[in-house]
């Protein structure tokens, strides 16, 4: 416990030095260059505090909130289900698992004019580009993480009497639960990389749309800033995730603990 404890304190040590290097560089890198091309890290900061003042920021951010973790909680509905449909029906499972490995060389921005054609530019389109942004990474992820259960466990459901099914539905699907909640954060934060794009297209309100009309305006503070708040957001969702998932699966991250 003592030892874990203090690697936590390192790598928060370590972790505030980077950040620190990381600003100051950033303002020498602005002093020798104008503004429109690198702002001051005090002006982006004056930039998002002004955006927090005239609530632009809590719009946006919400905006964006409900529109990506919308499309990630529908990516993760259909991900799951099919998934072991594949795994569990071995025709299916040697006939698709070609196609699902290919998919994560999906060009998705390339879908967004197809999308535009098929579901116009509102709300319709924008969960669209996104569930597809997700659903491409977190099917076959999720299929490695059934691969990753020790095949002893899937034996032993076996050996007493258990039928293919049941042996999925008691043994694979809740031994892979965590790794599958895991890789489902990482696909969360992968779906807010893409909101600037799917937010340049008729978007009236969140990050990526404030992003956009900051660029185009030559607000390049504003820009830096919609940018850290959405790195920040993703990172601390991340972080309380993970917490919640060492919660729930205590029994997975037990040696860790001990550790």
């Amino acid at each position: 416990m003592k030892t874990s404890v203090k690697r936590r304190a390192k790598n928060c040590i370590r972790g505030a030095v980077l950040l620190a290097c990381f600003i100051a560089v950033w303002y020498v890198a602005s002093c020798f260059t104008q503004p429109l091309f690198i702002p001051a890290p005090a002006a982006v900061w004056e930039a998002i505090v002004g955006l927090a003042e005239t609530g632009q920021l809590q719009k946006g951010l919400a905006y964006s909130f409900l529109r990506i973790t919308g499309a990630s909680a529908l990516s993760m509905l259909v991900a799951i289900p099919l998934s072991l449909l594949i795994y569990g029906v071995k025709p299916i499972k040697e006939t698709i698992m070609p196609v699902v490995s290919f998919l994560r060389y999906v060009p998705v921005t390339a879908f967004s004019p197809l999308l535009i054609l098929w579901f116009g530019i509102g709300e319709q389109m924008k969960i669209s580009f996104l569930f597809i942004a997700t659903f491409v990474y977190l099917l076959p992820s999720i299929l490695l993480c059934f691969d990753d259960v020790l095949q002893d466990l899937m034996d032993t459901g076996k050996t007493i009497g258990m039928t293919s099914w049941e042996t999925i539905k008691e043994i694979l699907l809740p031994a892979s639960l965590p790794s599958i909640f895991s890789t489902f954060l990482m696909m969360y934060g992968i779906g807010w990389t893409y909101c600037a794009v799917v937010e340049a297209t008729n978007a009236k309100y969140g990050l990526g749309f404030i992003i956009n009309v900051s660029s185009a305006r030559g607000r390049t503070a504003v820009v830096f800033g919609a940018i850290i708040v959405i790195m920040l957001f993703s990172f601390v969702f991340d972080k309380l995730g993970n917490l919640l998932i060492r919660k729930i699966f205590q029994w997975r991250y037990c040696d860790d603990q001990v550790e």
